[in-house]
C-alpha cells in the first residue's frame, strides 16, 4: 500500500506561489521538507496530479510556476536575474508538468541531503552547485537556440552524449583488436587499455597484499553482454579472480574454443555482442565456466541470474535482456580499494559516459546495483545518479548478490520479472 504524501505545512505553502499560504515558509524550509519526502519514497508527480484533480483551488498553473521558481532558485540562488527569468520562461514553454517535477526532483536531491545525529535530530547539508550563467556560457561556446534550450531543460551538469560518440571514443576499441589467439591466460602479454597502464602499474606496485593486485594476464571485462541493448543493467564492482578457472581451466581449452571466446569478448568490447552469452552453446558454456558458472550455473550450481529464468523461456532470449557493467574492468582476488588520491582510470571515465548515455536515453532500462553503491555514486556525476535513481534497484544485502525478494524487495523483484517476461 502506498504511503500518503504528508507535508508539515499546507500544500499551498509549497506549490502555490500566488496563494497567501506561500508566505508562511521560505524556500529553504520547502526544500528541506521536500527532500525528506522524496527520500522517503513519495511520488511527487502522482500526488500533485491527484491534488490538482481533487481540489479546484489547487491549480496546475500554480504548480508549474512553483517548479520553475524552485529550479531557477536552486541553480542561481539570488544572482543573475536575467538567467533566472530566462530559465523560468524556457522551462515553462518546453516541459510538461511531469517533466518539470522530475527536473526539480533531480536538481533538489543533487544539492540537499541530511543525516541524523546521536539524538536523532536531522542535520541538513547543502551542496552549492551553481548553474553556469547562460550569458557566460554563450560567450564561451557557439550555441544554437535549440542547444541553449536543451541545456536549460536538463539538470545542472548535463552534457549531450550519443551512441555514435560512445562507439567512436570507446577506449576498448584498440584492445579489442588484440583479442585473438588462444592464450586466455597469457605469460607473454597483458590485457589493458593503454591509457590505464601507468595507473594500474603504480597500484599493483603499491599493494602488498597479492589478493588486491589486478591480474592483467587475462582479458579485461568492463562489461558482459551489450549495455546498449540490454533491458536490465547490473552495476557490479570488478571481476573476481579464481586461479582454478581463470588460469587452470583457461589453459585446458582447445584452441578453437579459446579463439571463439576471444571473438565473443572482442564483439563485447565493441558493443557488438548479441546477448549476455553468445548463441553458440559451446562458447557460451566455456565463457560461463571461466567465471566459475557465476551467472548461469551448471546444473549442479545455481547461477545468480538463472534463478530468474522462467521455465518456458528460451535461454538465449532470457540472458539477452541482461548486461553487467563493472566499476573497474580488471580482475582481482579481492577488491583492494581505489587508486591514489581518488584518481579514476581513463576506462572508468568512459564508463561514466556510458551510464550517462543510458540514464538519459534509455528510459526502459532498469539498473540493479548489487554491490558497491557508494563507489558507483562517487564515480557517476550527480545529475546522472539522481536521474537514474527512480529506475534503479539497490540490493539490501550487497554481500549476497542474490536476485530474490528478500534482497531486492518484493515490489522491485516483480518489476524485474515483468521486464523479463515482456
Amino acid at each position: 500500500m502506498e504511503k500518503k504524501f504528508v507535508l508539515p505545512k499546507p500544500w499551498k505553502s509549497y506549490f502555490c506561489p500566488n496563494c497567501t499560504e506561500w508566505n508562511e515558509i521560505d524556500d529553504s524550509e520547502r526544500f528541506m521538507d521536500l527532500t525528506l519526502a522524496l527520500n522517503d519514497g513519495f511520488k511527487l508527480f502522482e500526488c500533485l496530479e491527484e491534488h490538482i484533480n481533487e481540489y479546484e483551488s489547487f491549480r496546475e498553473r500554480d504548480v508549474r510556476e512553483a517548479m520553475c521558481h524552485f529550479i531557477q532558485t536552486l541553480r542561481y540562488q539570488k544572482s543573475s536575474k536575467n538567467d533566472r527569468e530566462l530559465t523560468e520562461l524556457v522551462l515553462d514553454e518546453n516541459l510538461n508538468l511531469r517533466e518539470l517535477i522530475e527536473l526539480f526532483r533531480v536538481e533538489l536531491l543533487m544539492r540537499y541531503s541530511y543525516k541524523a545525529n546521536k539524538d536523532g535530530k536531522l542535520i541538513f547539508s547543502q551542496r552549492f552547485i551553481t548553474g553556469e550563467p547562460i550569458s557566460s556560457y554563450l560567450n564561451k561556446h557557439q550555441k544554437t537556440a535549440d542547444e541553449i534550450r536543451d541545456l536549460i531543460c536538463h539538470p545542472t551538469g548535463w552534457k549531450e552524449t550519443s551512441e555514435e560518440s560512445l562507439r567512436a571514443n570507446n577506449p576498448w576499441n584498440s584492445l579489442a583488436l588484440t583479442y585473438q589467439g588462444y592464450d586466455l591466460y597469457s605469460t607473454t602479454r597483458t590485457f589493458a587499455v593503454d591509457a590505464d597502464r601507468e595507473l594500474l602499474a603504480r597500484y599493483n606496485e603499491m599493494k602488498k597484499n597479492e589478493h588486491h593486485k589486478y591480474h592483467l594476464e587475462i582479458p579485461a571485462e568492463p562489461w558482459q553482454g551489450n549495455p546498449l541493448k540490454a533491458k536490465i543493467i547490473i552495476l557490479s564492482l570488478n571481476p573476481g579472480w579464481q586461479e582454478k578457472y581463470n588460469k587452470e581451466v583457461a589453459l585446458t581449452f582447445h584452441s578453437h574454443t579459446s579463439e571463439s571466446i576471444f571473438m565473443e569478448k572482442k564483439r563485447t568490447l565493441l558493443f557488438e555482442a548479441e546477448g549476455f552469452f553468445p548463441y553458440q552453446k559451446e562458447t557460451a558454456d566455456a565463457i560461463n565456466l571461466l567465471s566459475e558458472n557465476y551467472w548461469k550455473g551448471d546444473g549442479k550450481k545455481t547461477g545468480r541470474l538463472s534463478v530468474l529464468k522462467p521455465d518456458t523461456m528460451d535461454e538465449f532470449e532470457f540472458y539477452k535482456k541482461f548486461a553487467v557493467v563493472q566499476y573497474c574492468a580488471y580482475t582481482s582476488k579481492e577488491y583492494g580499494g581505489g587508486f591514489h588520491k581518488g584518481e579514476f582510470l581513463p576506462s572508468q571515465r568512459f564508463t561514466k559516459d556510458l551510464i550517462r548515455y543510458i540514464a538519459y536515453n534509455r528510459s526502459d532500462v532498469k539498473f540493479v546495483i548489487l554491490r558497491a553503491e557508494d563507489k558507483w555514486k562517487n564515480l557517476l556525476d550527480a545529475d546522472v545518479w539522481y536521474t537514474m535513481l527512480p529506475n534503479t534497484i539497490i540490493a539490501k544485502y550487497p554481500i549476497q548478490q542474490r536476485f530474490n525478494k528478500a534482497n531486492l524487495g518484493a515490489k522491485e523483484f516483480e518489476e524485474l520479472m515483468d521486464i523479463i517476461l515482456h
